[in-house]
């Protein structure tokens, strides 16, 4: 038996259903049937589970779990096929059912893994993670359906599998290590937004780092593919912004050398022009010179820097940055960065 559901995106029902068959094809076994379910209602009404005169549980907004629960209970099915469990929950009472009447009746519930995608195809990787909380099932559940619509989109993309962490401690994201170590093929990797990869600036472009140096691109669906081609960037004739911070009192005292650095790198190794400086200190939380920096955005092609960390330390805050600038960001650091918004 396998099992789909999706909360408003159709297509994502189709990847959930490639995923399966695909997990089926390469161990040659057989699926009996897939039960599928789709909530379509614009607006989530919580409806109380039921129970049927013969004592089935029943949920009115999905049938075919219902059918799928009462099978399990009948000593019918003997594993179930998701591409995550937590298709089959949308709450902790739905939870505690369903892994209850499997325990009790030995039904095994399987999350497919990753598969070989065609040689013609691009393999996309779909990596995402959840705190499990009552609240959080459908949350979870949509951003993957998005995730998977996205990729569907694109004829030449293939979902290679779902990577998916239930716990927001990135110590125990087991299955983001194995993505990133693994030797399964991947072209892409699909989050969510960039900080899903790491909320730390400097460990986030570590790993993108060490995935562009497999050949693999990391791409945001809220901000698009990742681009840190720094040597087109140098190539270009530019104007350029210098924007520095002094993050402590020690770096305070070396802003002038900081300055002076970013200077030579630009008269000696690019054909930027500098066409205006800003610079924040340390013990100013309001950050007036950044802020003149947004408001004169059309005045400049590129800003430059010594560290990403001088915008915010954090990957979200960053980003977020980044998109109101609207232009390649560099530093001497982490090097060149830029994306446009598309998938």
């Amino acid at each position: 038996m396998a099992y789909l559901r999706t909360w408003s995106q159709p297509s994502a029902n189709a990847v959930q259903r490639e995923l399966i068959t695909k997990y089926c094809r390469d161990r040659c076994v057989e699926c009996e049937r897939i039960y599928e379910d789709r909530f379509t209602a614009k607006k989530y009404k919580w409806i109380p589970l039921e129970q049927e005169d013969s004592g089935y549980i029943y949920d009115p907004n999905f049938p075919e779990w219902s059918q799928l629960l009462r099978l399990v209970c009948d000593d019918l099915a003997d594993t179930i096929l998701v591409d995550t469990p937590l298709r089959l929950y949308r709450n902790a009472q739905m939870r505690d059912i369903f892994d209850h009447a499997c325990s009790m009746h030995g039904t095994e519930i399987v999350a497919v893994g990753p598969h070989e995608v065609s040689s013609s195809a691009i393999a996309v990787a779909v990596y995402h993670y959840t705190d499990v909380s009552d609240v959080k099932p459908r949350v979870v559940l949509t951003d993957i359906d998005s995730l998977y619509e996205a990729v569907h989109d694109h004829n030449d993309r293939e979902v290679s599998g779902l990577y998916l962490d239930l716990t927001l401690k990135k110590s125990e994201q087991t299955n983001l290590v194995r993505l990133l170590e693994g030797t399964e093929r991947n072209d892409i990797i699909l989050l969510k937004s960039f900080y899903h990869l790491n909320t730390c600036m400097v460990s986030f472009w570590n790993m993108v780092r060490r995935l562009e140096r497999k050949g693999i691109k990391v791409v945001g669906a809220e901000e698009g593919m990742l681009s840190v081609d720094s040597e087109e960037l140098v190539r270009n004739q530019l104007r350029v912004a210098i924007y520095d911070r002094s993050r402590s009192e020690a770096e305070e005292g070396s802003k002038d050398l900081r300055l002076e650095k970013l200077n030579v790198f630009v008269k000696c190794r690019t054909e930027w022009k500098i066409v205006e400086i800003f610079s924040d200190r340390y013990n100013d939380k309001t950050c007036p010179e950044k802020g003149k920096l947004l408001e004169r955005k059309g005045d400049y092609d590129i800003v430059l820097m010594d560290s990403f960390a001088m915008i915010n330390p954090r990957t979200n805050h960053f980003c977020k940055f980044r998109d109101k600038l609207g232009v390649p960001v560099f530093s001497l650091k982490e090097g060149g960065v830029n994306w446009n918004g598309k998938i």
